[in-house]
């Protein structure tokens, strides 16, 4: 459960960037809210996984996976946005 909800937390964030993207250049915000979205994103999911070895106590092996499932989620559907946009 606690991996859909930070999934959808990437899709929000997602949309905050684009509206942001939006609101700074409306003819290039889009791959702005790109190269904004996908290192926030990998920074976030990488505290994700910091915590649950940390405060949970799984392995950093046991993260990897779920890791993976996090990040490459909202960003492969932002990539395959930009892809479909362009």
């Amino acid at each position: 459960m606690h991996t859909i909800k930070v999934i959808l937390a990437g899709l929000f964030l997602i949309m905050l960037c684009f509206f942001a993207g939006h609101l700074i250049s409306r003819s290039q915000g889009f791959r702005l809210a790109i190269k904004i979205f996908l290192p926030l994103w990998l920074l976030a999911s990488g505290i994700n996984m910091y915590v649950g070895v940390k405060r949970n106590g799984y392995r950093f092996a046991e993260e990897i996976p779920p890791f993976l499932i996090v990040f490459f989620i909202p960003a492969g559907l932002s990539l395959s946005l930009w892809w479909v946009i362009r």
